[in-house]
């Protein structure tokens, strides 16, 4: 190819230059390969990498970095209690966002409530999340500059921590991919550097990552620290001042409680039911009044008869009586339309109230047993080619469903007694300006005893007045006091435990404690470590209920716990997490003082944290425009 000829002659002069046009094009070439470059440099994370977002005078946190920051603040916002409770009114990838970046999710419009995000309204949930992550990453620089102010630095252990959960994170990465692509085993193999890129997108790196889990890691360490500080100054004095300046809030009760309801909209629809299609409510006032009150006159008399239950155990008789008189008929239907019942399969009318007597009262005996087990057992029997049900004969098919009712209602009945029984009511927390309800004046009165019972009704009807249809509803709570106003005495208790979603994991850290030497605190959380605990820490002034695990809290303040017991099995937590505790010792607060203490250990770290985040937010940079490119 021949060389360029740029020539001299000058264009018309309307026209453009020769040499003036060459320069652009060189120039336009030159931005393109500036672009590309870039463009290449970006994927491999170099420019992000190089590009500080938010910096403060000892630290500083780049664009790669903020990603962490925005895959967290997404992940704990999805997680939250409050996000769960707006279903489908919140979408995030879901409903009718389905699919749309998050840069094109209005908060507001369609399913997306900006309750949940004040002050978003006609924004985007990109907006809100990265907002949140600026704020969680300006905290966490604060409180870095407090553990560099105070000579703070992460040692070997938290090392250790922070590659365990690498490592969690690159196997939960693994496995969800696994799931996601119909179980391809391949997904299973992935290197680490290709979970980050799938999760975080390309150019950020196992090391940004490590990076960002490094100074939340060395933050935390300098607010527990700080909380330490802060708890060991809580005296014993300052929790019995707050104690006595109002003693119910720290006091529980254990009660029993029935209720019972009547509304009119459902006799009404009853009456409608039983008049036939064409009725209608206006027409039949008179009768669905009549029905109204004859129900509410029903509830009152139980509601007598319950009160007047002379210890706990005939009032929860009482009570399931009730609850299984009610019950019965809807469990039939549902049986009936489940199981396809052809009516002609049915036994007479008075085999058929044997059976239903028979069946109650075999419940009873069942769900009272000493040995009682969750599920019923089957009323039919196969005797000479033919089905009995509690001596009455009966078909096959009317058999498997006499079974399906005593099933569901046998379920039913096991939840209902659980619900009537109120272990360790605690006084609520009234916003200001509002009143104590009824039955909490009443279970904390001065004067309650063991064995006191009362009615508290409301609605139509209540107090003894004339049933109109006012309030379109009837309520009657009885009420039966087991134990009065009490501090909860039991003594804390100190250790550690340690949380696997995998039972495997779970077993292998106890084979690993049963070959160990001797089983401290440190060799405790070090195997925790290396088995890959999902999250472990050590307990400190432990109360019952603080894992809300029964099964762990029996464990722990068993009087057979000796310094070093472990737990030989692991025991659940919610259901599907496993356990393993160890036992220290015991503590030297009761955990009715650890309750106090905890409630002023957050009212004092609510003002240290605005304390360090005062301290150091003239110090703080942020570049605005940088967290708004991640993860574009």
């Amino acid at each position: 190819m021949g060389k360029m000829k740029i020539s001299n002659k000058k264009n018309s002069s309307t026209g453009m230059p020769s040499w003036l046009l060459t320069v652009l094009v060189i120039v336009i070439m030159a931005g393109a390969v500036i672009t590309c470059l870039a463009l290449a440099l970006g994927n491999t994370g170099i420019v992000p990498r190089m590009t500080t977002a938010i910096k403060s005078e000892n630290f500083k946190i780049n664009q790669n970095m903020m990603t962490y920051f925005l895959e967290t603040a997404q992940n704990e916002f999805v997680s939250s209690t409050a996000y769960s409770n707006l279903g489908k009114n919140c979408s995030l990838n879901s409903g009718s966002n389905q699919g749309l970046p998050l840069s094109e999710q209005i908060i507001g419009e369609g399913e997306s409530d900006e309750s949940l995000a004040p002050g978003y309204s006609g924004k985007t949930w990109r907006d809100f999340l990265v907002d949140n992550a600026k704020d969680n990453a300006i905290t966490v620089l604060a409180y870095c500059e407090e553990a560099y102010a105070n000579g703070i630095e992460l040692d070997d252990a938290d090392d250790a921590k922070i590659e365990n959960e690498l490592e969690n994170m690159y196997n939960s990465i693994r496995y969800s991919l696994y799931q996601a692509n119909s179980y391809n085993m391949s997904y299973l193999t992935m290197t680490k550097k290709d979970c980050v890129t799938a999760y975080f997108g390309k150019g950020v790196s196992s090391g940004d990552v490590k990076d960002a889990m490094e100074l939340i890691a060395l933050a935390n360490k300098a607010e527990q620290t700080i909380l330490n500080d802060l708890s060991d100054a809580i005296s014993l004095d300052e929790i019995a001042e707050v104690y006595n300046a109002d003693t119910k809030k720290y006091e529980k009760v254990d009660f029993l409680n029935y209720s019972f309801n009547v509304k009119y909209d459902q006799v009404s629809s009853d009456v409608l039911a039983e008049l036939g299609e064409d009725a209608k409510a206006e027409e039949n006032e008179d009768k669905i009044l009549a029905a109204y009150k004859e129900e509410i006159d029903k509830a009152q008399k139980r509601a007598s008869a319950l009160n007047d239950a002379k210890d706990k155990d005939e009032f929860v008789k009482t009570a399931l009586a009730y609850f299984v008189e009610d019950s019965y008929e809807d469990a039939y239907e549902a049986a009936k339309t489940a199981q396809n019942l052809d009516d002609e399969k049915k036994p007479s009318e008075d085999d058929e109230a044997k059976i239903k007597e028979a069946m109650i009262e075999a419940m009873f005996t069942e769900l009272f047993a000493e040995d009682r087990k969750d599920t019923a057992v089957d009323d039919v029997e196969e005797k000479d080619e033919k089905f009995y049900a509690y001596g009455v004969e009966v078909t096959s098919e009317y058999g498997k469903f006499l079974n399906a009712i005593k099933d569901d209602l046998y379920g039913d009945l096991i939840y209902e007694e659980e619900s009537i029984l109120n272990d360790g009511f605690t006084y609520p927390t009234l916003a200001d300006g509002a009143s104590e309800k009824a039955n909490v004046t009443w279970l904390y009165a001065e004067d309650r005893k063991e064995g006191d019972t009362t009615v508290i009704d409301d609605g139509d009807g209540a107090d003894g007045k004339e049933i109109t249809a006012t309030e379109k509803s009837f309520s009657a709570d009885v009420y039966f006091m087991i134990k009065p106003r009490y501090l909860d005495e039991t003594i804390v208790r100190n250790g550690a435990y340690m949380q696997f979603e995998s039972a495997d994991n779970a077993s292998s850290a106890i084979e690993a404690l049963k070959s160990a030497e001797t089983v401290d605190l440190e060799t405790f959380l070090t195997i925790a470590t290396t088995y890959g605990a999902k999250d472990f820490s050590e307990l400190k002034d432990y109360a019952p209920g603080q894992l809300v695990s029964e099964d762990f809290d029996a464990w722990m303040f068993d009087s057979a716990r000796e310094k070093g017991d472990y737990t030989e099995q692991a025991v659940s937590l919610y259901g599907y997490y496993h356990i393993l505790g160890y036992y220290e010792d015991e503590g030297t607060l009761k955990a009715w003082q650890a309750g106090i203490k905890n409630t002023l250990l957050q009212e004092d770290l609510t003002e240290e944290n605005k304390r360090v985040t005062e301290a150091y937010e003239d110090t703080i940079t942020v570049k605005d425009n940088v967290p708004n490119k991640v993860g574009k």
